[in-house]
């Protein structure tokens, strides 16, 4: 069902092993601007990663990164420029999502892991 402009939500489903489901997820689709690089030329935004949890942006300029779960939950919002970095050391090891955000543009979106 259609939320608003960009967001749904899916209720029910199957499984892989074709069991039904009772989960609920929150989709929201945003638009990344075609003047960034494709996926071939796509560098790292974010070092070192993987990592213990502190991350460093070195991509110029000045953005509002968000850390999202692999759900898509926004775990950390602030604002950082080039050579500051994000400390999701609180966080359990595994997947993360680390998205740039220049006035309300989705400049990135990278996949993150931390270890222990």
């Amino acid at each position: 069902a259609k939320l608003q402009d960009g967001m749904y939500i899916l209720a029910g489903g199957m499984t892989a092993g074709q069991q039904v489901t009772d989960q609920t997820l929150l989709v929201e689709v945003v638009q990344v601007s075609d003047t960034e690089a494709t996926v071939a030329e796509k560098e790292s935004v974010f070092y070192p990663n993987p990592s213990g949890g502190v991350f460093t942006l070195q991509k110029a300029g000045t953005y509002t990164v968000e850390c999202r779960s692999v759900k898509g939950t926004v775990l950390r919002r602030l604002t950082l420029s080039a050579g500051d970095q994000i400390d999701c050391t609180d966080l359990p090891a595994g997947p993360y999502l680390l998205q740039l955000w220049q006035e309300g543009v989705l400049k990135s979106s990278e996949r993150v892991i931390i270890q222990r």
